[in-house]
């Protein structure tokens, strides 16, 4: 699996890492992991990514050393030999970054687990039976037989963490067991992680969640529930979008639900939709349909549309699920 790369690594010397827009607590795990292990090989790493880290996983990040971009990193893109793009199925997922990138001369590698990945890249290392990319960035170290340094872990630990939902999802395998059980000797502090990644939200994300749940629909005899957050009730209490992170999995803890979908309004006409699925409800292939995508139990939608039209179109594609 990780023949060609591993001869990449060895053969060069310049790399650059990115991940998604927004981005999660898997794809800055990944980053910070691969980032670690590349030095550890005496290799020149540099992480650019197209929006700012999430307050929740600065932790990972003490330094600052992770880049926003910015078109003074134009000449570094160039100059680069290697890019790393983890967690991503298609070059959108990038924004403009991604356009500069595949410009380059650069090879690039994607390494993911997304079912709806499109190999867009040079080099595609693509497990969709891996639990998060954080599992296969994982295996390539240890194929490497590289050790790496705490925070290096520390990342990959909350990279499995969130992808798994906190271990509960479908995805957590004995391997992902075991090698969370590999980390943990290594020194990772479960508890720690946990604390920074879910217990340090701010009393704005509270109230905007509040607000949100006041406004909560049930259909199809409770199966489906969903709510929305708008521009106004961000601007009102000051949230910034990456805040809303884990929202939909609110909708989880009802009894009886089977789809949860959360409709985040963004800016320039654009809505960001979430579903999860608890139950026999392929939510990948519903995303498809609307030109988004992920996994069977967890996936995306990013829509140019109005907050109407997008509930509208969505909730008409849930629907047929249950008729």
């Amino acid at each position: 699996m990780f023949e060609e790369v591993v001869k990449i690594i060895r053969r060069y010397s310049k790399f650059l890492i990115t991940t998604h827009i927004n981005s999660d607590g898997d794809g800055v795990g990944s980053e910070v992991a691969l980032s670690n292990m590349l030095r550890v090989l005496g290799k020149e790493v540099i992480i650019i990514n197209p929006t700012p880290l999430p307050e929740n996983y600065r932790f990972l990040d003490k330094e600052g050393s992770i880049k926003i971009f910015s078109k003074e990193h134009i000449n570094l893109i160039n100059e680069t030999e290697v890019v790393f793009v983890l967690d991503i199925s298609n070059w959108e997922r990038i924004g403009v970054l991604g356009t500069f990138i595949k410009e380059s001369k650069a090879i690039k590698i994607c390494i993911d687990h997304h079912i709806s990945n499109t190999g867009f890249a040079d080099l595609n290392i693509i497990d969709e039976r891996a639990s998060s990319t954080g599992e296969i960035i994982y295996d390539l170290v240890q194929s490497m037989g590289v050790t790496l340094d705490k925070r290096a872990t520390e990342g990959l630990y909350a990279a499995i963490l969130t992808d798994t939902g906190s271990f509960r999802f479908s995805n957590t395998t004995p391997k992902v067991h075991m090698i969370v059980s590999r980390l943990i000797e290594k020194g990772v502090n479960p508890y720690q992680i946990y604390e920074e990644v879910y217990e340090k939200r701010s009393p704005s994300r509270m109230k905007v969640l509040g607000l949100a749940l006041t406004n909560l629909n049930l259909e199809c005899s409770g199966k489906i529930a969903w709510f929305c957050v708008t521009q106004e009730m961000m601007g009102k209490f000051n949230l910034r979008a990456d805040e809303t992170e884990s929202f939909v999995n609110q909708l989880n803890y009802i009894n009886g639900v089977e789809v949860a979908i959360f409709f985040l309004e963004a800016e320039d006409n654009e809505v960001k939709v979430s579903l999860r699925s608890k139950g026999n409800v392929d939510v990948n292939v519903i995303a498809n349909r609307l030109k988004g995508g992920g996994h069977s139990h967890a996936a995306g939608i990013r829509m140019n549309d109005s907050l109407k039209n997008a509930v509208n179109k969505v909730l008409a594609e849930v629907r047929k699920e249950f008729t």
